[in-house]
């Protein structure tokens, strides 16, 4: 059985870790990057209800260009094939991965490990789901779990790409929470487009792990911040 996640912020060292690639390429990010990533967001609907649906949405916005990493370190290709090479790599995942352990930027083969120790974690959660209890979502609650569920999509759709690297540095617990996030929910949207949905988590559950991955963003935005004052520069500047 799944926990409610909770927002356990990374340590300073380990953000600043993460966040450590991102700097300098900024505005560097390609239109056809950009186009990539775009095409496939889902967006939470303009005119919720949801005022915390609405302002976590906008934050996320304005983060979301300061969290791409240098292009080496996440995979573009399209969302159907990192899905369908992931699922063949999961079904091949017969003997526990240990996590990854790396000092500054991690090379293409400890990426490599850090995406096999994800695939093991995540065949892990998704054995589990079957067993978890069914959620209700009364019909008046409808428009606002489906508005909450959109922006927690956003966040999931860019942390999700970015997990090889989280694991090379973030402690177990973490790494782990985020695996179980990005999964649970990867797997209620799939329900969500059927015509008799289950729902895995119910409302209060989503906005704790819109919470846990804003405090990782959070944390490694922090981080870089501190770095930008020690170096002089304008920390203003993403």
């Amino acid at each position: 059985m799944l926990s409610t996640p909770t927002n356990t912020p990374m340590s300073s060292r380990a953000a600043g870790k993460a966040r450590a690639p991102d700097v300098g390429i900024r505005a560097r990010i390609s239109a056809a990057q950009k186009a990539h990533a775009g095409a496939h967001f889902a967006r939470p609907q303009r005119g919720s209800s949801t005022d915390d649906a609405a302002a976590t949405h906008s934050t996320h916005s304005r983060r979301l260009s300061a969290t791409l990493l240098v292009p080496h370190c996440v995979d573009l290709r399209p969302n159907e094939i990192r899905e369908a090479l992931n699922a063949k790599q999961m079904a091949s995942l017969t003997k526990p991965v240990r996590k990854p352990h790396v000092r500054g930027r991690p090379n293409e083969q400890e990426l490599h490990h850090g995406n096999v120790y994800v695939n093991w974690v995540r065949k892990g959660v998704l054995a589990r789901m079957p067993h978890m209890s069914q959620k209700e979502v009364p019909a008046e609650q409808t428009t606002e779990y489906e508005a909450t569920f959109d922006v927690l999509w956003a966040h999931v759709y860019e942390v999700d790409t970015l997990l090889p690297l989280y694991a090379c540095w973030m402690t177990e617990d973490n790494i782990r929470q985020l695996i179980a996030i990005t999964t649970v929910v990867k797997q209620q949207k799939t329900s969500m487009s059927t015509n008799s949905p289950r729902y895995f988590v119910d409302l209060e559950a989503m906005m704790a792990m819109i919470r846990a991955i804003q405090g990782v963003q959070q944390s490694i935005a922090d981080a870089h911040r501190a770095q930008q004052r020690s170096a002089g520069a304008d920390p203003s500047v993403p």
